[in-house]
């Protein structure tokens, strides 16, 4: 179910795990950058932004930070504010903690993403559920946004 998918993609980007993360999204998936981000990363943005893209994301960003634990041992914290489920479009609200170790691995940095996406569900004829489409919206001038932290990981 889309309930089921959002609890896979969370579970993944809190576990670190890239194939699992890369599984909720469908082989035709596009997302969709905040207009700011779209001017902001210009150059990242302009093609397009489909599963490859997403892949070389996750590879650069869950293998390359230097993550430590903070909140509840997680590195990763992902809040769910809310979920406006659809037909096939979920609004969900996400507030999510990020926090990275400095070289030394003792005095972590906290990043803090915030703002709502737009995600399109599809079921496939297995019946197995992916995100097809995912419209990223800043709701906070002082945080930054999906869009953000994955054209900076690229």
């Amino acid at each position: 179910s889309p309930e089921n998918v959002l609890f896979n993609l969370e579970a993944s980007f809190e576990g670190l795990s890239i194939l699992d993360y890369l599984s909720v999204f469908s082989d035709d998936f596009m997302f969709n950058p905040d207009p700011e981000d779209s001017l902001l990363y210009l150059e990242d943005f302009t093609s397009g932004w489909g599963y490859e893209k997403e892949d070389e994301f996750a590879n650069n960003y869950l293998q390359r930070v230097n993550f430590t634990d903070h909140i509840e041992g997680k590195p990763i914290f992902l809040d769910t504010v809310s979920i406006v489920p659809g037909v096939d479009l979920y609004e969900y609200t996400y507030n999510m903690y990020i926090f990275e170790a400095d070289s030394t691995g003792v005095d972590p940095s906290r990043i803090e993403i915030e703002g709502e996406a737009w995600l399109y569900f599809r079921e496939d004829s297995e019946g197995k559920w992916y995100i097809y489409q995912w419209t990223d919206h800043r709701i906070n001038s002082n945080s930054i946004t999906w869009g953000a932290l994955k054209a900076q990981n690229i």
